[in-house]
């Protein structure tokens, strides 16, 4: 078992516990398709291994489900047409456009919610996985 698969297992969370049987098969042995579920508003509260963050995609959510599929381990992404950012640094807001994550979990083992911090269209979309 690899470091960051063992990490989730030492279940530091308690919001995992009753998602263990789930949590296991969705992060070994799941099979998915290549088509997604309806949206879900936010965004998945999950350990920094579990997510990467690709920034702005150019082709929009097509392309960030394209990036999804070509990532074995991806079971949904998070997605904002618009979105503003809180830079804490000079405490305003940066507008960005077509912003794409990649999680490793999806909202069947993952809390939904919004980052403080960020408002707009923030939306998950979980990959079909069996």
């Amino acid at each position: 078992m690899d470091e960051n698969l063992e990490s989730c297992f030492k279940l530091k969370n308690t919001s995992y516990k009753p998602n263990l049987p789930l949590l296991s098969k969705e992060m070994q042995d799941a099979s998915c398709e290549n088509t997604f579920l309806h949206k879900i508003r936010g965004l998945l509260r999950v350990y920094d291994h579990e997510v990467q963050k690709k920034g702005e995609v150019e082709g929009g959510l097509q392309e960030c489900q394209k990036l999804c599929k070509e990532e074995d381990r991806c079971r949904s992404i998070g997605y904002a047409q618009h979105l503003s950012e809180l830079d804490p640094a000079t405490g305003l807001y940066l507008k960005k456009e077509r912003q794409c994550w990649i999680y490793f979990r999806s909202t069947s083992t993952a809390t939904v919610h919004t980052p403080n911090g960020l408002s707009g269209d923030l939306g998950i979309y979980d990959r079909r996985c069996y």
